[in-house]
């Protein structure tokens, strides 16, 4: 039998909650679905964060409250990864600094 690993990316850099009321934004957002995707078998958590105006972000700072809230949630029982996604807003080096 083959191993599968579920992967899922619970919100996207452009769509709003105005879009999906139900979007995951905000840190605490995330880890709540994080539970609900981990609860349903999911291995791997994608998450884009975002700018207090809902604007995507490559934030460092962001990305580690964010982090911190899912840890905080579910523990290291899921593998995290971020988004690099440049949205036709950042260049290369905005990307090199957030890794």
């Amino acid at each position: 039998m083959k191993s599968i690993l579920i992967s899922v990316a619970p919100n996207c850099a452009r769509k709003q909650q105005v879009d999906i009321p139900t979007l995951p934004i905000s840190p605490e957002e995330l880890a709540l679905e994080a539970r609900r995707c981990l609860d349903a078998g999911v291995a791997l958590f994608h998450l884009h964060i975002r700018n207090e105006d809902g604007s995507h972000s490559l934030d460092p700072e962001r990305y580690r409250r964010a982090i911190q809230a899912i840890r905080l949630e579910v523990g290291m029982e899921l593998i995290l990864q971020i988004s690099t996604e440049t949205c036709d807003i950042f260049a290369p080096e905005d990307i090199r600094y957030l890794v």
